[in-house]
């Protein structure tokens, strides 16, 4: 019942921000044990995601993140990863993040997810907000195979805008590894004058 009220959020009777925030609420079903609740959920998500106003998508998009099902992990490359909107881009890299950190790194979705996220985490000239959710939704799902991207990232110095460069030391952190290669890479980061403000304080 509390999810079929959560419709409402389409309509026009109320504010942009308080759409927003019933969307949130919507995707705590993502974890409701009912696949008849999840469902409902979801189509209230997916409905969302085509409104013409930005933050009512960027919403949705984010609020699926919530889910596992494999067409969530689809819809969000497709109508997230692939969109126009920089922020709508940014928020379904995160929520894919968040789907792979459930599953176990061996499964063919966690890869596909992986696969994705890496194809906008190679290059911050394309792309640099994309470049730095995928990074950082990589090192959420603590993808063991992005220590190796990150420190090349950070090897070219000069060359990587600053707010990526930060995005990828936060991300080689967030990773937790233990390889003396990344603390060096850290340590020398929060060391050097040069760095810049922003990876320091990373």
């Amino acid at each position: 019942g509390a999810c079929r009220a959560s419709s409402g959020a389409g309509g026009r009777s109320v504010s942009d921000t308080v759409r927003s925030y019933t969307l949130h609420a919507v995707g705590k079903y993502g974890t409701h044990a009912d696949e008849k609740v999840r469902n409902e959920a979801l189509g209230i998500l997916f409905a969302a995601s085509q409104v013409k106003k930005d933050v009512v998508r960027q919403s949705a998009l984010l609020a699926l993140g919530s889910f596992s099902e494999e067409k969530v992990q689809t819809f969000l490359v497709k109508e997230g990863l692939d969109g126009s909107d920089t922020y709508a881009k940014s928020f379904s890299a995160h929520s894919l993040g968040r789907i792979a950190a459930r599953l176990a790194p061996s499964s063919r979705e966690y890869a596909v997810i992986a696969r994705e996220l890496f194809k906008v985490a190679e290059n911050d000239r394309v792309d640099r907000w994309l470049f730095q959710a995928g990074n950082l939704a990589l090192s959420s799902m603590a993808c063991a195979e992005q220590e190796k991207l990150l420190l090349a990232q950070l090897a070219k110095g000069k060359s990587i805008n600053i707010h990526s460069s930060s995005a990828v030391a936060l991300g080689l952190g967030m990773l937790g590894s233990e390889s003396p290669a990344a603390v060096k890479e850290l340590k020398g980061l929060f060391e050097s004058r040069t760095s810049g403000v922003n990876v320091q304080a990373y």
